[in-house]
């Protein structure tokens, strides 16, 4: 490998990096309403603020124990209300 294509191969390694760390953030996280499902189960369901200006849906089930991306759904998930924040702000 000559010297060339190493150097462009470092730039590009940083050049990526620096990408990845401006990722869209979580800014905010407000609650939207309880929704009542057939079978008596209640989630909450939230939006997430993101530094790039977009707002994504989340849920909570269990008494806020479980945190979902999505209105309703129960797909993507994760203990932590930030963990599913970033998340969605990632677009992940």
């Amino acid at each position: 490998m000559t010297l060339k294509k190493m150097r462009l191969l470092v730039l590009f390694a940083i050049a990526s990096i620096c990408i990845s760390a401006h990722a869209a953030q979580p800014q905010s996280v407000k609650h939207i309403e309880d929704i009542i499902l057939p079978d008596d189960t209640i989630y909450g369901y939230y939006l997430v603020k993101c530094s790039d200006g977009r707002e994504e849906s989340v849920s909570a089930w269990n008494e806020k124990k479980l945190w979902c991306a999505g209105k309703g759904n129960k797909d993507n998930c994760q203990k932590k209300q930030l963990k599913i924040a970033k998340v969605v702000c990632r677009g992940a």
